[in-house]
Order: C-alpha cells, then sequence, then structure tokens
C-alpha cells in the first residue's frame, strides 16, 4: 500500500535541495547536470547527488578521488542508517489538479510497479 507518512520527511530533502543550492530557487528549472558536475569540481558545491555513473563525470575535472565518496541521504525515519546505500530511485508525483480517472491509474500503475513481481523485476534489471 502507497500512503504518504513519510512525505513530509521526504519533502525535508527536497527543501534542502532549494534552500541550499548554489543555484538560486528561481533559477532552478533551467539548472542542468553539468551546472550541478561542474560546482561540485570548482569547490563551489559540497555535495552532489549522482548515482553511480557520477564518479566517470567528475574524475578528470581535477577532484582527487580522496575528495569524493559516498553519503546516504536519511529522511529521519527510524533504522533507515540499517538499511545501506539507495542504488536508485523512483521519484513519483500525483498531480492532485488531474482528473479522478487519471490519478486512479496512477494509482494502478504504480501498485502494479510496487507489487507485480514481473515488473518489479523490469524496474530492477
Amino acid at each position: 500500500t502507497i500512503s504518504d507518512t513519510y512525505i513530509p520527511n521526504f519533502k525535508k530533502i527536497f527543501d534542502l535541495y532549494i534552500t541550499d543550492s548554489t543555484t538560486p530557487a528561481s533559477q532552478l528549472s533551467s539548472a542542468t547536470m553539468d551546472d550541478a558536475n561542474s560546482e561540485f569540481a570548482l569547490g563551489e558545491a559540497v555535495f552532489l547527488q549522482n548515482g553511480t555513473w557520477g564518479y566517470s563525470q567528475i574524475k578528470d575535472q581535477n577532484v582527487p578521488d580522496e575528495d569524493m565518496g559516498v553519503l546516504p541521504i536519511y529522511i529521519g525515519t527510524e533504522g533507515e542508517e540499517k538499511a545501506g546505500l539507495t542504488v536508485s530511485f523512483l521519484y513519483v508525483a500525483m498531480n492532485k489538479d488531474a482528473s479522478e480517472k487519471d490519478q486512479q491509474a496512477t494509482r494502478q500503475f504504480l501498485d502494479y510497479i510496487l507489487q507485480n513481481d514481473d515488473a518489479r523485476k523490469l524496474v530492477t534489471d
């Protein structure tokens, strides 16, 4: 079952992206991954959220290996520090102004992805 139990915790992470970014909030929609990589490589940004592919994008930009590492993003739920690193994210949002029919279709799709063994295999593999 999908619930909104941890949405306030998750929102705090996105708020950090907005309030503590090197990019003004009014310009975030135009910022690119190249911008983020450059800011990190130039020492303008302390953190860079990326995946395993991030190393290859940064390694030739004069950032020593010892200055890079992996830090989990915790949202403040009990026991999450024992869960290990998340290897991928699936961000989902539902437009509250969408028709009830479209919202229901979205819920069905999410249930399929999260509950069906074949669908989970497609998403993870």
